[in-house]
C-alpha cells in the first residue's frame, strides 16, 4: 500500500509534464484531453475533446476504451459527445 502515493505523484508529474510539452510542441487534441482528464481538469479535458470532435480526429472513436476518461463518463457532456459521435 505504501507504493500507491508515490506512484500517484509520479503519474501526476508525468501528466503535468505532458501539458507543458503540449504548449511547446502541439499535440492532437484527443491526447491533450486524456492528460487533462487524468489530472482532474475536466473543463480543459472537455474542451480538448470538443476540439478533437470538430477536427474529425479518429482517436475520438477510442472514447469508450480510454481509461483516462473514466472520471468524465458520468458527466452529461460525455454522454452528449458519445451520442454525437454515434457510439453506444
Amino acid at each position: 500500500m505504501r507504493w500507491i502515493v508515490p506512484t500517484i505523484r509520479l503519474a501526476r508529474g508525468f501528466f503535468a509534464q505532458s501539458i507543458i510539452l503540449f504548449r511547446q510542441y502541439p499535440h492532437p487534441a484527443y491526447d491533450r484531453a486524456l492528460d487533462y482528464a487524468a489530472l482532474g481538469e475536466k473543463e480543459k479535458a472537455f474542451a480538448s475533446l470538443e476540439e478533437a470532435y470538430r477536427n474529425h480526429d479518429l482517436d475520438v472513436l477510442s472514447l469508450l476504451s480510454s481509461p483516462e476518461l473514466d472520471p468524465l463518463r458520468s458527466d452529461p457532456r460525455y454522454l452528449d459527445l458519445k451520442k454525437r459521435i454515434g457510439l453506444p
